[in-house]
């Protein structure tokens, strides 16, 4: 087969160069020929992935390899990539003599004794001396502990070899010493040569920190040792996830607030430098198995994989662009993603065994945005153009008519959805719950879609369904309602209209709801040629007199407003002994007592008018009893 041809696509760094690095995990040798050119073109970081473990860099003590390492810096330096160190410490790829006494016994199956204790730390130290002495601030951030928490530990510490040797269990502070250690080794190094935190950053590294339990494990040890003075400036999460996990199969709310938790919490820890701690995404990648369906179809041929299991690979890069997009949002507590590997052919995952948790299944799988082929695929496209994902990417808008109206009258809704590609939406439905204070009056639906509604002056949903809206086309629907009379004045009614479909929505902000708000205008009732029957009460013979009112009531649209009568007098009541001086009757009738004071006594009559809004206006007309003849 000839060697593959490199794409000539947008970059991925260049993509987010504004948010954070992106970088790749690569071996030596898988930088050469075409390898190395994507790495180039699509990548501003590298971590090696094995090249500066502990088995690769110190084979035997004192003896150093630093041939491989080097060989990724130079091609870093050479494409202009910054280069992460892994790692210090982990309890995978360690030679056996690191562990061992001076008469080669592995020091762990022995009691514990400070001399043992002693001796791993100082290699410990020499070991993390050389490497920062080698490559000095050509690194810009070590992950210096790897994987040394357990969750299922009661404590949440590894008992690794690291743990065992180094930890008294008579004397056991509740942390492991070594973990301390080793960051304040690596910054005293890095101090030594004046290489400060903003140049070279020092992280703690671990899978599964989207996991509760672990994650407080993690964060409990980071806080505690910032406590105790310890250099830690950023926290790595590895991030090797599967298709439906830790963000789910259906890109869910909730597990996606997950994997936002996890960074929020970290990053509210502040350093020893007084910063707050930063967050890596340190060893990228989704398999598509779900993990413990041991069940599903596993694929052992990998050009099999790529040409069965098309959903998935759909699937792989929707979880891509909604990773991505998480890490975008909060690019200002994030300072480097990187995808643990260049293309398929070289992830750990592409075969691996007992695949998804299967005991005994080996399966071909394609974890990474480039096949092994080194030509994209949907990941890629999640990451750079989401909306270029197979899907459709519907547009619900909605306006109102009138902008403000009268309380009893009719406002019409015209929702449009459009279907902005690139794929054919299928199974749609269009829903528009009635707002309060509203109810229905009619639907004019696009053609080829069904609605079903409430009645005629009824509440509830307008539901409207169609089987298929092609790319580029839309449908419009013209949604007529009444505003309750009983609506306040000032009122604003807002109504949401949401399309959904079985099709998947690129958009990473999806634009398939809209809401219009209305105000409601309510003016009071009007009274208007407000009379009395007798607008002079004469003689003043202290006798009750029946007074007729009259007068029009004019409302928006309530046809029977609530009517009172009220009186008032401006001299004091009772004032001659008798009682009462008026009577309200009812709201067109009242008596008032034709007696005189000192001074001409006058009588305010009040109408007031209120309608199912509560909205009211007053009315008035005055009546007098002269001193005189009138």
């Amino acid at each position: 087969m000839p060697p593959p041809v490199i794409e000539n696509i947008p970059s991925i760094a260049q993509t987010y160069a504004s948010d954070f690095l992106v970088g790749f995990a690569t071996l030596q040798q898988d930088l050469l020929g075409p390898h190395g050119q994507l790495a180039a073109l699509h990548y501003n970081s590298v971590t090696p992935g094995n090249d500066l473990k502990w088995d690769t860099t110190e084979p035997q003590e004192g003896n150093f390899n630093f041939t491989p390492g080097d060989t990724i810096l130079g091609f870093a330096q050479a494409h202009n990539i910054k280069m992460r160190g892994h790692t210090f410490v982990w309890h995978n790829q360690v030679p056996a003599w690191v562990f061992q006494d001076a008469n080669g016994v592995d020091m762990s199956t022995q009691p514990f004794s400070q001399a043992n204790k002693q001796l791993l730390l100082s290699r410990l130290k020499n070991h993390i001396d050389a490497l920062i002495n080698h490559y000095q601030g050509n690194i810009y951030v070590w992950d210096v502990v790897n994987e040394a928490i357990d969750e299922s530990q009661l404590d949440g510490f590894r008992r690794s070899k690291w743990y065992t040797i180094t930890t008294d269990p008579n004397n056991n502070p509740g942390y492991p010493e070594y973990m301390d250690d080793a960051f304040i080794y690596a910054r005293d190094a890095l101090d030594t040569l004046n290489i400060g935190r903003n140049t070279v950053k020092l992280c703690y590294n671990d899978f599964n920190t989207t996991i509760g339990t672990k994650r407080n494990f993690i964060y409990n040890w980071v806080k505690g040792a910032i406590g105790r003075g310890v250099p830690i400036d950023c926290v790595g999460n590895q991030f090797h996830n599967t298709i439906n996990f830790p963000i789910d199969d259906q890109g869910s709310a909730a597990s996606k607030q997950n994997v936002i938790d996890t960074i929020n919490q970290f990053s509210s820890l502040t350093s020893t430098a007084g910063v707050p701690i930063i967050n890596e995404i340190t060893e990228f990648d989704i398999s598509l198995y779900r993990f413990g369906q041991c069940g599903q179809t596993f694929y052992t041929d990998y050009d099999d994989l790529l040409a069965g299991d098309t959903k998935d690979l759909i699937n792989e890069g929707y979880r891509y662009r909604d990773y991505f997009q998480i890490f975008k949002n909060l690019n200002n507590k994030i300072d480097s993603v990187t995808i643990w590997g260049l293309g398929d052919d070289d992830s750990w995952l592409n075969p691996s065994s007992n695949k998804a948790g299967c005991a005994g299944v080996t399966a071909a799988d394609a974890p990474l945005p480039f096949d092994a082929y080194l030509q994209h695929k949907y990941a890629y496209t999640g990451i750079v153009n989401p909306l270029a994902l197979p899907g459709a990417n519907l547009v619900t808008t909605i306006a109102a008519s009138p902008g403000t109206v009268l309380s009893g009258q009719s406002v019409s809704y015209t929702i449009t959805v459009n279907n902005n590609g690139p794929s054919d939406a299928a199974n749609l439905n269009l829903s528009d719950v009635l707002p309060a204070a509203t109810v229905f009056q009619s639907i004019v639906a696009a053609s080829g879609w069904t609605c079903t509604t409430p009645a005629v002056g009824g509440t509830g949903r307008v539901s409207c369904t169609a089987t298929a809206l092609t790319n580029g086309s839309s449908a419009q629907f013209t949604l007529n309602l009444t505003v309750a009379c009983a609506t306040p004045n000032g009122t604003a009614i807002s109504n949401t209209a949401t399309v959904t479909s079985t099709t998947l929505n690129p958009n990473p902000t999806p634009q398939n709801s809209a809401i219009v708000a209305i105000a409601v205008s309510d003016p009071p009732p009007t009274i208007s040629g407000l009379t009395v029957s007798k607008p002079t009460l004469w003689p003043p013979n202290g006798m009750m007199v029946a007074e007729t009112l009259s007068y029009s009531i004019t409302t928006t649209c309530d046809p029977n407003p609530t009517l009172a009568a009220s009186v008032v007098s401006n001299q004091p009541v009772n004032d001659d002994g008798t009682a009462p001086d008026w009577i309200v009757v009812d709201a067109h009738h009242v008596q008032l007592r034709a007696e005189r004071s000192e001074a001409t006594r006058v009588y305010t009559i009040t109408v007031t008018a209120t309608d199912s809004a509560g909205a009211s206006r007053m009315g008035q007309v005055t009546v007098p009893v002269p001193l005189a003849h009138p």
